[in-house]
C-alpha cells in the first residue's frame, strides 16, 4: 500500500523513515523542496507537487503538520486534497500533530463532507521513541476507518488507542499529560524536601516505585536524567508537558469543574518554563523547584 505524506519538518521527517523502514511505499509532500530533496537521499519515494495529486493517487494521507490550521489549508484549501478526489472518491486523512480536542472536531466535521475520513491521532513522544516504534498515539476517529488507520499507526508504535469519535484523542492525550505534570511535580517537591531533611533521594525514588506509587516513566526521568550530574534529555520538554497540561483544565473548565490541584500545578510549571525555557527538558523541574523552593530572606531553623 502507497500512503501519502505531507510533512517533512524534522518530526515528519522521522516519521516518513519508520514508515518506509517498515516496508510501506510512499508518495511524499513538502512545500520546502530542501526537505523532499533530503528524504529522497535516503529513501525512495514518489513525489507530488501538490497535495491533490496525493489524494488521486493514495487512499490513505498521513499529515506532519505545525497546526490545525495548516492541516486544513492542505486539505481543502486551493490545490488541496479534497480538489484531487473525484467520482465520489473518499480519503482517510491521519492527523499525527497536536492542535487540541475543539480544532480536531471542527476539522472532522468540516472535511467528512468534502471526502476526507479524519483521523485525529496526536503522536506523544521523542524522535527516539520514533526511531525504536515507542510513541504513544492515541486516535479518535468515525467506526468506518478505525481498522484502516489502526493498520498504518501500527507501523509506527504498539502503544495505539481508539479513543472514540475525533477530540477525544486529543483530549486523552491532555489527561495523560495532566498526570504526567502532577506526578513528576508532586515526587520532584517530595525529594527536595527530603535531601533538606537528610533523606536519600534514591532511597526515596526506589521505595516509590517498589511501592507501586510512582510510574515507571516518572521514576525513569528523575533517576536517569534529573539526579545524574549534567544529565537531563529524556527527550520530552517543559514546553510541551505545559502545554497539554494548559489543554486539560481548558477542557475542564469547558465541562464547568475546577480542578485547584493542577491549576497550581500550571503556575509552578509556567514559572519553571519561563526560567528554563520551553525546549528545557522536563527532568529539568528538580533542579529548577532546588534553587527555587528555599524561602527567600530566610534560613531553616536549626534544632
Amino acid at each position: 500500500m502507497t500512503i501519502g505524506f505531507i510533512g517533512l519538518g524534522a518530526f515528519g521527517e522521522r516519521i516518513a523513515s519508520r514508515l518506509v523502514n517498515e516496508g510501506h511505499g510512499l508518495m511524499i509532500h513538502d512545500l520546502v523542496t530542501d526537505a523532499v530533496r533530503y528524504f529522497m537521499l535516503r529513501h525512495s519515494a514518489d513525489v507530488a507537487e501538490r497535495p491533490r495529486m496525493v489524494a488521486r493517487l493514495c487512499d490513505t494521507i498521513v499529515c506532519v503538520l505545525p497546526s490545525a490550521a495548516d492541516v486544513r489549508q492542505v486539505s481543502i484549501g486551493p490545490m488541496g486534497v479534497a480538489d484531487g478526489l473525484e467520482d465520489g472518491k473518499r480519503v482517510t486523512l491521519i492527523d499525527l500533530g497536536t492542535s487540541s480536542a475543539k480544532e480536531a472536531m471542527q476539522l472532522a466535521a468540516d472535511l467528512a463532507p468534502r471526502g476526507v475520513d479524519y483521523v485525529e491521532a496526536p503522536a506523544y513522544g521523542s524522535t527516539a521513541d520514533v526511531r525504536e516504534g515507542k510513541l504513544v498515539i492515541p486516535y479518535g476517529c468515525n467506526d468506518t476507518v478505525v481498522s484502516k488507520a489502526r493498520e498504518v499507526l501500527e507501523s509506527l508504535s504498539s502503544r495505539v488507542s481508539h479513543t472514540g469519535e475525533p477530540g477525544s484523542a486529543h483530549a486523552f492525550g491532555a489527561f495523560v499529560e495532566q498526570i504526567r505534570a502532577g506526578a513528576l511535580l508532586a515526587t520532584v517537591e517530595a525529594i527536595v524536601a527530603g535531601k533538606a531533611a537528610g533523606v536519600s533521594p534514591q532511597a526515596l525514588l526506589d521505595w516509590s516505585q517498589a511501592a507501586g506509587l510512582l510510574a515507571p516513566a516518572v521514576a525513569t526521568a528523575i533517576r536517569d536524567h534529573a539526579l545524574k550530574p549534567g544529565n537531563v534529555g529524556s527527550g520530552h520538554s517543559i514546553g510541551a508537558l505545559t502545554h497539554n497540561l494548559a489543554l486539560a483544565l481548558d477542557l475542564a473548565r469547558d465541562h464547568k469543574l475546577s480542578l485547584r490541584q493542577s491549576e497550581a500545578a500550571l503556575e509552578t510549571w509556567r514559572a519553571a518554563q519561563g526560567d528554563r525555557g520551553a525546549e528545557a527538558d522536563h527532568a529539568d523541574i528538580l533542579r529548577w523547584l532546588e534553587a527555587n523552593a528555599p524561602v527567600k530572606g530566610e534560613t531553616p531553623p536549626t534544632a
